[in-house]
């Protein structure tokens, strides 16, 4: 089956052309272009605040992991809002490499993300992943919150 839409340009290319593409092509090119589209920072946020205090009081590491999470998050908020909002691949500023507390958190992170269903208009999926892709480039920096946080 070829998709064989309303006349929409999109990069150069005429969609409603039937040889452009396919249907199940189109709805992953349209689907890429919703989770690449830029939010405000402020919606994930409150989103990973959200999460951070559901999570309160249950104890173990998926509760540490959350609040470590979003205090870093907001610590780090600017490079955080050029990520989300620019698309600005954000820069370690401290010389610290990234040690087991950090990747148990972020495996923890990538876990409750990928517990999430993957529907790029869920603002907790949003909110998660955006969330680990940010620590995980500032990985480092991440570390040294926990370093200086006691953890």
């Amino acid at each position: 089956m070829v998709y064989a839409g309303a006349s929409v340009l999109k990069r150069g290319r005429d969609i409603s052309d039937p040889t452009w593409c396919s249907f199940e092509a189109h709805i992953k090119c349209c689907m890429d272009e919703i989770r690449r589209a830029p939010v405000k920072h402020e919606p994930v946020l409150a989103k990973l605040n959200e999460l951070r205090k559901d999570a309160q009081g249950e104890g173990g590491v998926e509760e540490k992991a959350l609040y470590h999470m979003f205090c870093f998050i907001s610590y780090e908020v600017g490079p955080f809002a050029d990520f989300v909002e620019k698309e600005m691949a954000p820069s370690e500023k401290k010389d610290t490499s990234p040690g087991p507390k950090a990747e148990e958190y972020l495996g923890v992170l990538t876990e409750l993300r990928d517990e999430v269903d993957d529907d790029p208009a869920d603002m907790e999926f949003i909110a998660l992943d955006r969330a680990v892709a940010f620590i995980s480039q500032t990985s480092g920096d991440f570390q040294a919150y926990l370093n200086e946080a006691g953890e």
